[in-house]
């Protein structure tokens, strides 16, 4: 018997779609679980975030002393572990990406742009819990793990439908060029 899935009725060919769709997404999961069992020295990466923030809280009037990962003020240490760099939820949203089309590699420009929004969302976060918390505006807690905790699951997924509904289906912007080019050429 052969495997033709053009013979596929419409609702067979979405569950097929659907099917791929999780199978890649389990594939990724694999991964990010073996990425989870290795657990990587990340430290480096910590100490450098704690540098960033340490440094925008003193500029924002905080004053903060940065001891490698730790951030240290008048009223707590705040210590940056490996799930404040956020690569979680980039590893999601590349997860999520790949799963959702044949051509990820054509997408890339759109995963680098993503990966740099995610970054900046994750720095922008990690400084607003600890000056809401410094503050008291907010209790550490609900800031951290409620409110900011499901924010990057939240701009990851918006991205990602972003993708999925306006630039999925759409040729790269260096294959739209390089087809202008030709049409050029042709006309001369």
């Amino acid at each position: 018997m052969r495997f033709d899935s053009e013979q596929f009725t419409e609702t067979q060919q979405k569950l097929f779609q659907t099917l791929l769709f999780m199978a890649k997404l389990l594939v990724v999961g694999a991964i990010f679980q073996g990425i989870l069992y290795i657990h990587p020295n990340t430290e480096f990466l910590q100490s450098f975030l704690a540098e960033i923030i340490g440094a925008m809280l003193n500029s924002t009037g905080t004053q903060t002393t940065v001891n490698g990962i730790s951030l240290l003020t008048s009223k707590a240490e705040y210590i940056i572990t490996q799930d404040c760099l956020g690569w979680k939820s980039i590893a999601a949203f590349y997860a999520l990406t790949f799963a959702s089309t044949k051509r990820t590699l054509e997408h890339l420009n759109y995963l680098l742009q993503g990966t740099a929004v995610i970054i900046i969302a994750n720095i922008i976060r990690v400084y607003t819990t600890v000056v809401l918390a410094e503050k008291g505006i907010v209790s550490f807690d609900l800031i951290h793990d409620v409110l900011w905790s499901w924010s990057l699951t939240f701009l990851v997924l918006a991205m990602w439908a972003y993708w999925m509904l306006e630039l999925k289906d759409r040729k790269p912007i260096f294959q739209q060029r390089i087809q202008e080019r030709v049409r050029e050429f042709n006309r001369e």
